[in-house]
């Protein structure tokens, strides 16, 4: 796939990167990404990645948060990251995607959660996240958000891709796992995206949207709202959803 022949080849270059370039300790100061990432390091003061970089940070750790800029890209391979993860228009992210589409899982900790603004693609797996996952607009690619443990909530704006995937165990292509949602989850105004085999402690809102939405727990009530349409699952699917509140879908 598209995204392990760009990742492979960010990664060769790692363990010479690693040799020859020590990033910058100077707290408070904004750090930049080299060409192709970086290993076994750490930043202090924040990561910019930019310049239309495919950064490749394999168990590195960041204080201080990352930025992506427009035609970027940070692929995250058991890293730490305290601040945050924002990617700005036109940026992409990668969250040890191995663990879905290869053979190398890993699993990355995001203190400060993950703010996507009209990104190109996303492909988040097996991340431990604290605070609230925004998504808003974007996309030209399938993007997927699968295995995840978020401690906070989930709130998906303006995505309507040709398909998005927030757990579906049944997928005749791959497995993604469904995610542990500790609040709540607002999806709005997006369509093709299939949200299964999920967790949600809070309220789930699904406003003006189009979804599958089949086999989930949610631990507080389950509205639908102007227009919502809830489609059948494909073959194998989970049909319904186990709500603790009031349901009215």
């Amino acid at each position: 796939m598209k995204r392990f022949s760009r990742a492979t080849s960010a990664f060769i270059v790692l363990s010479a990167l690693s040799a020859t370039w020590a990033p910058s300790a100077s707290a408070g100061t904004k750090n930049v990404c080299p060409p192709g990432g970086a290993s076994n390091a750490t930043y202090n003061g924040g990561l910019l990645v930019t310049d239309d970089n495919y950064c490749t940070l394999d168990h590195v750790t960041v204080n201080g948060g990352i930025t992506v800029t427009s035609g970027s890209d940070v692929d995250l391979e058991g890293a730490t990251v305290n601040g945050g993860v924002t990617v700005r228009p036109g940026g992409e992210i990668e969250v040890d995607p191995g663990s879905v589409f290869g053979d190398n899982p890993q699993v990355s900790t995001i203190r400060g959660g993950i703010e996507l603004n009209e990104a190109v693609d996303w492909d988040i797996e097996t991340a431990r996240i604290t605070g609230a996952v925004r998504i808003n607009g974007g996309t030209e690619a399938l993007p997927t958000f699968c295995g995840n443990s978020v401690t906070g909530s989930l709130i998906v704006r303006n995505v309507s891709a040709e398909e998005t995937w927030f757990g579906d165990r049944h997928d005749e292509s791959f497995n993604c796992k469904g995610n542990t949602i500790s609040g709540s989850l607002l999806i709005t105004n997006s369509s093709f995206l299939d949200v299964e085999n999920n967790f949600f402690g809070g309220a789930v809102t699904l406003s003006a949207s189009t979804l599958e939405f089949n086999g989930n727990r949610v631990g507080g009530s389950l509205r639908c709202l102007n227009g919502t349409v809830i489609v059948p699952g494909e073959g194998g699917d989970s049909s319904g959803n186990t709500v603790r509140g009031v349901n009215t879908c």
